[in-house]
């Protein structure tokens, strides 16, 4: 088993970068991709080369090359990363606020990756919202993986927006900086939360684990920020209640009876924060919480993924492909992901090898063109890093060369 899927989790990810390649549209020095635009459903569909995003946009794309071609030593990935990147900084009108997905922190990071002055994403307004998205979670962790100095002020603002629960706490983002709204990160005060909010959700893209993780990568970088770790501690605490150790963490968005395997909202996501504290911890790093419940919930997350994964390779073969796709924000690739970064941390090649024969027989039946797999919009044909081909190119070289240093982008590092 591990030759064949190994080999064929190499094919797969020279199908996704070729095809990805083959997407781009060149724009003087610069280089773009389509992309769709995330609308509401009952809006007809429309892609154009305006995304500039790290989620959705060139930013994730130009980060996702820029780390293949450093870790495959492929300069003509290198090469585009930094053409992609350029067109990045020279449109940061495009980004609607300073957030790490869909804002200028995004723009930093890709920036970072091929080693070009990021200064045209600075952002005059700190972020209004606390979660990895569009909040000051995100701003913190694209200051940690461009090594910048993380800013005590999005850890106060974090503290003071945070909303005390039964067990821990919790944060609930009102307004979403995607749609504009960018504010103070003075506003608020100790423990009040957002008044009006909805409720707090679960999770890394807008959940305690995302500021979680945040916080906890400030402190491991910078001692002065290691009063963070408390706050993360009661992040995950909350989160911790909300547990099942059958069927993983609910989706609050909901009426909490889907319990997702995704990296957004689910499991996959999750897992792989746990599994990134442990590293951390191995490495010397006093978390300040107790490492005996990260175990256990890695250890549920990790069996989450690997039923979740096991289940689409029957649906495939009967026909029934993921609704997503490969990618990674809420396809199979979160979970493939989260497996992949267990070897890593566990030292366990069995989690990648599984993935990557998961990841070749659920790609084998999705067609010739990976133009034409499903993705994380409502049709075919995304680039992106987290609804499209990038994440998927990226997830399958991790699994094909695990020694290579690809990074982690369910991490972005």
């Amino acid at each position: 088993m591990s030759t064949s899927a190994v080999s064929t989790a190499e094919a797969v990810a020279e199908r996704a970068l070729g095809a990805l390649v083959g997407a781009k549209v060149e724009d003087g020095s610069a280089v773009g991709w389509p992309a769709w635009a995330l609308t509401d459903p009952s809006i007809p569909a429309r892609m154009a080369v305006d995304d500039v995003t790290l989620y959705n946009g060139d930013a994730g794309i130009a980060w996702a090359l820029a780390g293949l071609g450093r870790a495959l030593d492929r300069r003509e990935l290198t090469a585009l990363a930094g053409r992609a990147a350029t067109r990045v900084l020279g449109n940061p009108d495009a980004l609607s606020g300073g957030g790490l997905l869909a804002g200028r922190a995004g723009g930093a990071l890709a920036a970072y990756s091929i080693g070009l002055p990021g200064g045209a994403m600075s952002s005059p307004r700190r972020p209004m919202t606390c979660d990895l998205t569009d909040g000051a979670a995100g701003v913190l962790l694209a200051q940690v993986r461009t090594g910048a100095a993380p800013d005590h002020d999005l850890v106060r603002a974090l503290a003071r927006r945070a909303s005390a629960q039964e067990v821990g706490w919790a944060w609930a983002d009102a307004l979403s900086e995607s749609s504009g709204g960018e504010g103070s990160a003075g506003e608020g005060s100790a423990g009040d939360g957002d008044r009006g909010a909805p409720a707090p959700l679960l999770g890394l893209a807008h959940g305690a684990s995302g500021v979680a993780l945040a916080l906890v990568e400030s402190a491991a970088v910078a001692p002065e920020m290691r009063p963070a770790l408390a706050l993360a501690a009661g992040g995950l605490a909350w989160e911790s209640g909300w547990f099942d150790p059958l069927q993983g963490w609910p989706d609050l968005r909901g009426d909490e009876s889907t319990f997702p395997v995704w990296w957004c909202h689910g499991a996959a996501g999750m897992t792989a924060v746990r599994l990134r504290l442990l590293e951390l911890a191995e490495q010397g790093v006093d978390l300040g919480m107790p490492l005996s419940s990260l175990r256990a919930q890695a250890h549920a997350g990790l069996e989450l993924c690997t039923d979740h994964v096991e289940a689409a390779v029957v649906a495939a073969g009967a026909g029934e492909l993921p609704s997503a796709g490969l990618t990674l924000c809420h396809g199979l690739g979160g979970a493939l992901d989260a497996l992949g970064y267990a070897s890593q941390v566990t030292g366990d090649e069995a989690h990648r090898l599984l993935a990557a024969d998961a990841l070749g027989r659920v790609a084998g039946v999705m067609g010739e063109d990976p133009m034409q797999w499903p993705s994380g919009t409502r049709e075919p044909g995304s680039s992106s890093l987290f609804l499209g081909l990038a994440g998927v190119a990226m997830i399958a070289a991790r699994l094909a060369w695990p020694d290579a240093g690809v990074p982690c982008p369910s991490l972005l590092r």
